[in-house]
């Protein structure tokens, strides 16, 4: 089995600080797809999040996904039962799948100690799309990626992507449950390619 997931959040994980620490931020949406390796779908969850309180909404996040912090109240799941069902795909799956997953592995590891007050790792392997894409497309580096010293290729975003592999905008970005599709569809173009992959 293989488990495709994306979140959206309140802000961005904070590594330096304890998982659990009130800085981190909050998931108020959350898409999964568990898939067999013909990819057929086995099991699907795509929802708001009712965020946890003291949760506070940053300008930039809220730009990319649009969902206000009142609108997650009001229509987003329990969170106990996304992480649960969360890590039960997890334990069924042998690979773990995301578009920039240690971001929405932490998310999802930060909402384990809040909740539950584990330090959750997952056991299967993780494959990221966008490192595994990135010497396929090849971008050049953003002019903030020069000023640092670095000049290798920019890591692609999933509409980067989706434009490379089969010359189509990437409609709702930034919507979880249209970006695992996404996500999806780009992972099976990398493992069938010729090219060598990470």
């Amino acid at each position: 089995m293989y488990f495709a997931f994306d979140t959206e959040t309140t802000d961005i994980p904070r590594p330096h600080l304890h998982l659990a620490h009130p800085a981190q931020p909050h998931l108020i949406q959350f898409a999964g797809i568990l898939f067999d390796e013909a990819g057929n779908e086995i099991e699907r969850l795509s929802t708001l999040v009712r965020p946890e309180p003291g949760a506070i909404m940053t300008q930039k996040a809220l730009s990319a996904h649009g969902i206000t912090l009142e609108t997650a109240r009001e229509r987003g799941a329990n969170p106990d039962i996304v992480l649960s069902w969360f890590m039960k795909m997890a334990n069924r799956a042998k690979l773990m799948i995301g578009h920039n997953v240690n971001f929405d592995i932490h998310v999802m590891r930060v909402l384990a100690a809040r909740l539950k007050g584990i330090d959750w790792a997952p056991q299967a392997p993780l494959y990221c799309t966008m490192i595994n894409a990135t010497p396929m497309i090849n971008l050049p580096p953003t002019r903030r990626m020069v000023q640092a010293g670095r000049f290798d290729a920019k890591p692609p975003s999933l509409s980067e992507c989706m434009e490379y592999f089969f010359g189509e905008r990437l409609i709702d970005a930034h919507d979880a449950y249209s970006d695992v599709q996404a996500c999806i569809r780009v992972f099976h173009e990398l493992i069938h390619s010729t090219e060598p992959i990470s």
